[in-house]
């Protein structure tokens, strides 16, 4: 099996977290052991997208499953920063 990539979209906020909850749970509850999340398109991320992130991780390492930040940029590192996420994302 080949690890799975999942691409964040440009806008991670409460007004678009409802339309991508599902799609992201499904991506996170593959079979797949080690999961690639590529933030290089994410723009603005707010809170709930935070919050969001942090369960499905959360849930992912919960079933050993490995997570793996690719093309991180500041705007994920510094949302997250900023409210004390980062640990729990595994950003560090």
């Amino acid at each position: 099996m080949s690890d799975l990539a999942i691409k964040l979209p440009e806008m991670l906020t409460i007004h678009h977290i409802e339309s991508l909850k599902e799609t992201l749970q499904l991506e996170f509850q593959s079979e797949q052991k080690e999961i690639k999340i590529d933030t290089e398109s994410l723009e603005n991320i707010d809170t709930s997208g935070l919050q969001l992130l942090t369960l499905l991780v959360r849930d992912a390492l919960a079933a050993n499953k490995t997570i793996t930040w690719q093309n991180q940029n500041e705007v994920l590192t510094s949302s997250a920063d900023r409210v004390g996420l980062s640990d729990a994302l595994q950003l560090n």
